[in-house]
């Protein structure tokens, strides 16, 4: 191993430069100040070169400064984040993409899904309904169709295999260009003759104004059966209804789930839904215990009680719920037939 003296013998005994005796620096270093003097003499002088790089640099930031301006200058794109737009009255909105069908909406006091089917299978999506209070919201997501505008309209009876919407419709939602996937309307108010919760489908069709005489203008190219969720109100006011009824029910009988009614009409649409409620199921109810009575047990004491009972809920000029007793009497070809008529309203009511 070469000791630093040794060191210093050899770089002595190299080094083309002579030695000057200098104070603390050894022949290495002496050596390489030569040669730095020796570069410094003879080197052509150059342009420096920093402010070349400043010029670059600055280049180089401002346009990254202006790819800057540029990104945050594009808008977000539906689905991507963007805020939802106001909703404007019964016209159709791009709305913030598909996963606000999930969006939960603690306001709601109803909602419906279904998903839209058509006959060749060429329109496809799904619809979401909400309402609240006497207002209702309609979405359109996951939309695929080729045709480039649809009419969406709502129904309150299922329209199974009619086509035609020349008739009209219970509630018409309006056209809309499909560009988009998602579309949302938003109604104040209910036009119809019943509550938003009575609408059975969703429908999207077609206009041909242009077609020959006596053909379909406006057809259904896909339709959506709703299937209503949560806090539905008529089944919440069944619920607070028959929990605090003031009267007792016959012996052997009990309140049939609101899940199990048939619920015949929409609701607020007919004599029939005018019933579907805890008054019109306990009226029917006393009248399956006072024809149980009448034509099966022979109890005329029994089953006038209970028919009496009964016109008391009878709603007068509805035909769903005529009166079966006449001058304190029961009528037999009534009873049977509000007997029947029951059916409609609360099922077999029979224990």
């Amino acid at each position: 191993m070469i000791t630093d003296s040794e060191l210093e013998r050899l770089l002595e005994a190299s080094s083309p430069y002579s030695r000057e005796p200098r104070e603390r620096l050894s022949v290495r270093a002496e050596t390489d100040l030569h040669r730095l003097q020796d570069s410094s003499a003879n080197a052509t002088a150059r342009r420096p070169r920093r402010a070349t790089h400043v010029r670059a640099w600055a280049a180089s930031a401002i346009a990254v400064a202006a790819v800057a301006v540029v990104v945050a200058a594009v808008p977000t794109i539906a689905g991507f984040g963007r805020t939802a737009p106001p909703v404007t009255t019964g016209v159709p909105t791009p709305d913030a993409g598909p996963t606000a069908l999930e969006a939960p909406v603690p306001t709601a006091d109803a909602e419906a899904f279904g998903t839209f089917e058509s006959p060749d299978g060429s329109t496809k999506g799904r619809v979401v309904v909400r309402v609240d209070g006497d207002s209702m919201t309609a979405q359109v997501v996951y939309l695929v169709t080729p045709h480039d505008e649809l009419t969406a309209s709502g129904s309150l009876h299922p329209r199974e295999d009619g086509e035609c919407l020349d008739d009209g419709t219970d509630v018409e939602l309006g056209p809309f260009p499909t560009s988009e996937q998602t579309y949302t309307w938003r109604i104040e108010g209910n036009p119809m003759p019943a509550v938003w919760t009575s609408l059975r489908e969703i429908d999207l069709a077609v206009t041909a104004p242009d077609g020959e005489p006596g053909d379909c203008v406006t057809t259904i190219v896909a339709r959506a059966a709703l299937d209503w969720h949560g806090s539905d109100r008529e089944a919440i006011e069944y619920a607070a209804a028959i929990a605090e009824w003031p009267e007792p029910l016959p012996p052997g009988y009990s309140w049939p789930d609101w899940d199990d009614l048939p619920h015949t009409e929409p609701f607020g649409v007919g004599d029939f839904s005018e019933a579907d409620n805890a008054s019109g199921i306990y009226r029917c109810i006393l009248i399956d215990a006072a024809w149980h009575a009448y034509f099966e047990t022979n109890d005329p004491v029994t089953s006038k009680d209970y028919a009496i009972r009964a016109d008391a809920y009878a709603i007068v000029g509805n035909d769903a719920t005529p009166t079966v007793t006449r001058d304190g009497l029961i009528v037999d070809e009534e009873l049977a037939r509000a007997n029947g008529i029951c059916q409609g309203i609360s099922g077999d009511a029979s224990p």
